[in-house]
């Protein structure tokens, strides 16, 4: 049996921001994530439980805003990769750059996709984080659950944490059962896709658990032109994970994963502003976007005598991408962009984790990350920029990059009891955050391999390159109050602060930045009503961030002219509401949310407006990625003819429009999007088969999922789609 660290009824948390009409709104609304699936036609929900605070504890009395879909719920919402998830949970959105991607949570995350630019969003992948922002594509196949965290997760999290966290859990060997399934499914542009998993028991202490996952699909474009080579917008992926357990005794619990993908995407098709995103699409590149990984985890755990939880998590990654694309897109000149990198990280975490029964529960940890990130010469793939005005033979300018980074981090957290009722929460974490990196940027005319050291800057590149580091240490905290009303309510207020680690430009001339504090004042209100069958969560936060790192140029001469990453004056804020919840009443399940939002930048005078090159005041703009309204609504209902279970589901989701960047121009928005998804499953009540009918975007919105370098590129988000996924499972 598993070693499991549960409270069976957590304490309670406070507190409270204010936003009274933003409050009201939400309540009249509605929500938007499936808190919880139906349990057949009880209509009670089960308990939902989180792992992200190092501890088993029940959502709905535990003092965060979070959003939770187990293993039915993604399948149920389409929830097969990363950036599906913005569908499913309230104040997210995941800007797709096909290799990369921009993830903010409530406003806060990133300002634009680039290498050199830290995630304000932390991704963990069974208990060991990963490099947010990239590779993020592997599919989703055999899942235990994901969870999503907003606001600041300084205390746990830590590094970079402050717009918020993923946890993403696969599903766990399991002993003493021997089962699995097998799923085959075919749908439109020649998508065919399987997915096997086999759980097998090793005596009575251990089991072995092992699963695959293979998609393939052809390009969803109406052509693609243009003298290209490759395979652009194709897929073809192959995942495995295989996992062991070993669980000897009551206390000692050791399990370790490892996964390998190897992952071909085709290449990323772009289009110009103005032209069909999907229609005759000019591209003139040499096409390549691949990622191939390894990783393993091994987590252990072992319960002393007096009931004390020591574990250690132990991450391992090794990752390598190539992605080459056409720079500008549609256009019909040869200007390409290519790079190929390899990553390894390596992480450690040691928690002392307290018995859930007492008066003071609390959590030490340690933590260590080793990361290196390495772009070769331009002979091998680096950074190369080949054409544009340029003869096509070599690139006219490139330079590798290597690039190392140490966090170290030690934590603690606790809840006190107040009374029977309440409790005070309070946590720290110190972290220490070390960076070098070096870059050799050399320019040529195409003609020969580039050899000039880099001369557009001041001061120019160095012969012979350039490197840079980067030292700082933070303090993020948080303190909370709790309470549990009655056994259907539960009310909580918490201050936290989290933080986004300073950088150094990749591009010359080099200047760094400072990290970005992130100050969440955040109260909530979780309620369980109706017997069980209706559950909620309303959150109402007001957070403000110093030091905004962004992308802008602003007046002056020399260095100050220069378009860099800097850090914004002034004081930025952003406030909101969030509703959400799930109704069960007989064979019928509504789940519902919304998340409302508001953003007010700092200081931000002269500055130059890289549209119309005019110095402009963007003191008070709103910040990128962080629409006014995200919302979603989910219908479900069970028929029963005979001995066959029919599940007829409608999801809806809606995303306001946005901006990719500072500035308020048509090229760089980020249009509202409405998706409606449906599903038909059907599922006889006493065999082991199973059909789902399924269709992704219904409507046929055509929109870009992502806009990059003020406009000149924009990525496709999917089209309709539709298939028929069959399966059977056995034990």
């Amino acid at each position: 049996m598993r070693i499991k660290s549960q409270r069976s009824f957590a304490s309670a948390r406070s507190g409270a921001p204010r936003l009274v009409w933003l409050a009201t709104l939400c309540l009249a609304a509605g929500g938007v994530h499936a808190e919880e699936a139906p349990e057949g036609a009880t209509g009670m929900l089960e308990e939902i439980v989180v792992t992200g605070q190092r501890r088993e504890e029940d959502l709905q009395t535990t003092g965060l805003a979070a959003s939770v879909l187990n293993a039915q719920e993604l399948i149920d919402k389409s929830v097969y990769g990363l950036t599906a998830l913005q569908y499913a949970a309230p104040s997210v959105t995941i800007s797709d750059y096909g290799s990369a991607n921009v993830f903010n949570i409530r406003g806060i995350g990133r300002s634009q996709v680039d290498v050199d630019l830290p995630s304000g969003v932390v991704i963990y992948r069974d208990g060991a984080p990963t490099l947010a922002g990239y590779f993020q594509n592997e599919p989703y196949y055999d899942m235990d659950t994901i969870e999503v965290f907003r606001g600041p997760q300084g205390t746990f999290v830590g590094k970079s944490a402050a717009g918020g966290a993923v946890f993403i859990n696969t599903a766990d060997p399991e002993l003493g059962r021997l089962h699995g399934r097998a799923e085959v499914g075919a749908g439109r542009f020649d998508q065919f896709e399987f997915t096997g998993v086999l759980n097998a028991p090793l005596g009575e202490t251990a089991a072995l658990r092992v699963a695959y996952n293979h998609h393939e699909r052809e390009h969803y474009y109406d052509s693609i032109s243009g003298e290209y080579t490759g395979n652009p917008g194709i897929r073809d992926l192959d995942s495995v994970r295989v996992g062991l357990l070993w669980a000897p005794s009551e206390r000692l619990d050791i399990l370790l994963k490892v996964d390998h993908s190897d992952l071909d995407f085709g290449g990323n098709v772009t289009s110009s502003f103005g032209d069909s995103l999907f229609k005759v699409v000019n591209q003139d590149a040499p096409f390549q976007y691949t990622d191939e990984s390894v990783r393993a985890v091994l987590d252990v755990k072992y319960r002393l005598d007096n009931g004390t939880l020591f574990s250690s998590v132990t991450g391992y990654q090794d990752v390598t991408t190539t992605n080459n694309l056409d720079l500008n897109a549609s256009q019909p000149t040869f200007y390409a962009f290519g790079s190929h990198a390899d990553t390894y990280i390596v992480s450690q975490e040691f928690n002392l984790i307290s018995p859930d029964d007492g008066p003071l529960r609390w959590v030490l940890g340690a933590f260590y990350q080793r990361q290196e990130f390495e772009i070769p010469y331009w002979d091998e793939g680096g950074f190369i920029f080949q054409g544009f005005v340029f003869a096509p033979d070599f690139p006219w300018a490139s330079s590798p990059w290597d690039r190392e980074e140490d966090d170290w981090a030690v934590f603690a957290h606790a809840g006190f009891d107040l009374s029977a009722d309440v409790e005070l929460e309070f946590g720290a974490r110190y972290s220490d955050y070390r960076m070098d990196q070096f870059s050799e940027w050399v320019f040529g005319f195409g003609t020969a391999p580039p050899s000039i050291p880099w001369p557009f800057s001041n001061p120019p590149a160095s012969i012979g390159g350039d490197s840079q580091d980067l030292s700082e240490d933070s303090f993020d905290a948080k303190v909370g109050l709790n309470w549990v009303v009655n056994e259907a309510h539960f009310v909580y207020g918490l201050i936290s602060r989290g933080h986004v680690t300073g950088g150094v430009n990749l591009f010359p001339p080099f200047y760094d930045y400072d990290e970005m504090e992130v100050i969440n004042y955040e109260a909530g209100w979780k309620a369980t009503l109706a017997d069980r069958g209706l559950r909620t969560q309303f959150t109402v936060f007001f957070e403000t961030f110093d030091n905004y790192q962004a992308l802008f140029g602003m007046t002056g001469t020399g260095p100050a002219s220069v378009a860099t990453f800097r850090n914004a004056q002034g004081r930025s804020e952003i406030y909101g509401a969030e509703f959400s919840g799930i109704w069960v009443t007989g064979n019928l399940s509504v789940d519902f949310g919304i998340g409302l939002l508001e953003s007010e930048l700092g200081t931000f005078r002269n500055v130059v407006d890289p549209f119309t090159l005019e110095t402009v005041d963007l003191t008070g703009a709103s910040s990128p990625f962080s629409p006014d309204v995200t919302a979603s609504i989910g219908i479900e209902y069970v028929f029963r003819v005979g001995a066959v279970e029919l599940r007829p589901r409608v999801d809806y989701a809606h995303i306001g429009d946005t901006q990719a960047g500072l500035w308020d121009s048509e090229l760089i928005t980020l249009d509202d999007r409405d998706l409606l998804n449906v599903q038909f499953s059907i599922t006889p009540a006493a065999g082991r088969w199973y059909a789902n009918l399924w269709m992704t975007n219904a409507t046929d919105e055509r929109f870009a999922g992502g806009i990059q370098n003020n406009g000149s590129l924009r990525y496709a988000a999917p089209p309709r789609q539709y298939g028929l996924r069959v399966g059977m499972t056995f034990e």
